[in-house]
């Protein structure tokens, strides 16, 4: 009878400190359930919201954060994965999660849609001598033309073979 009480309480202890091992792990996971649903948000803000959800610490530029345009994010039990992936899917950002830190940095594989904006444009003068190619006497006349250009660009040498084409 003694043995069988000792053998019952060995039990209990066993599947006692068995659920508390799983407690605590689940407690401590890092691939936790995420709910998160946060409206024009900054990203800053989505991280802080995934770092008091967990025990995940960022590494990031603030610089580069500050210039993001705001998130929507909408995650019910997801991970942090999926949080992040919906936080950047539209940014220029990406991620890298080595144990609990999270770094944080721009993506250059990411295309930017749209239509490209014109920032500047370099021109320049085109000018030249027509002359024969075996006497070395100039070519009053001669069209030149600049191929590949729109519109075309075209110029007429003058009486000593001269041209000027401006804007090419």
């Amino acid at each position: 009878m003694k043995n069988e009480l000792i053998l019952k309480m060995k039990l209990t202890a066993i599947l006692l400190l068995i659920s508390f091992m799983y407690v605590s792990a689940e407690g401590f996971s890092q691939d936790g359930n995420f709910n998160i649903s946060m409206k024009n948000a900054k990203v800053q803000e989505v991280l802080e919201e995934i770092r008091q959800q967990s025990n995940y610490e960022f590494l990031y530029n603030n610089e580069e954060l500050q210039k993001c345009d705001k998130v929507n994010i909408n995650i019910e039990n997801g991970s942090v994965e999926d949080v992040l992936q919906q936080c950047f899917e539209k940014l220029k950002l990406s991620y890298q999660i080595t144990d609990n830190v999270i770094i944080i940095k721009p993506d250059p594989n990411k295309i930017i849609t749209g239509k490209p904006e014109k920032i500047f444009e370099l021109t320049q003068t085109v000018r030249g001598r027509v002359v024969d190619k075996e006497s070395q006497t100039p070519l009053p006349g001669a069209t030149v033309i600049i191929l590949g250009t729109r519109p075309l660009k075209v110029a007429v040498s003058d009486s000593e073979g001269y041209f000027r084409i401006e804007e090419v």
